[in-house]
């Protein structure tokens, strides 16, 4: 991974941001997404590809939640405060589904109901062999 991934999108009170993401590499690539809690629901729209994901679960204080959208590898674990980890792929809502980010700018939408929590943003950039 590039030494600029995986970096915070926002923190605090009620985080609602658009930033455009840069995806450099010369085709798709799968985000992964880490939120702290408290907080929730969160939605993340691509609107460079129209799609959206939202996760409907509830995160305590000092609760993460780890998002991977990665081709044949999409997962979505909670870990609470004893360091417990379970599937949480039930809180996907429906209707919005996981997302890739196309070969350059892709703007990115988020919305997450929290005090205090956190949104950390990666991706592992992918290349065509020559």
């Amino acid at each position: 991974t590039n030494s600029w991934f995986p970096f915070n999108i926002g923190s605090g009170s009620g985080i609602t941001q658009s930033q455009t993401i840069t995806n450099i590499g010369d085709v798709e690539a799968w985000p992964f997404i880490n939120l702290t809690g408290p907080g929730g629901p969160f939605t993340i729209v691509n609107e460079s590809t129209g799609l959206a994901f939202t996760i409907e679960g509830i995160l305590a204080a000092g609760e993460t939640l780890a998002i991977d959208m990665s081709f044949g590898n999409k997962t979505v674990l909670h870990t609470d405060t004893s360091g417990d980890v379970t599937n949480w792929y039930d809180t996907i809502a429906d209707g919005t589904e996981m997302w890739f980010l196309e070969p350059g700018g892709n703007l990115i939408s988020i919305e997450y109901a929290t005090t205090a929590g956190t949104v950390g943003f990666g991706y592992y950039p992918l290349y065509l062999s020559p």
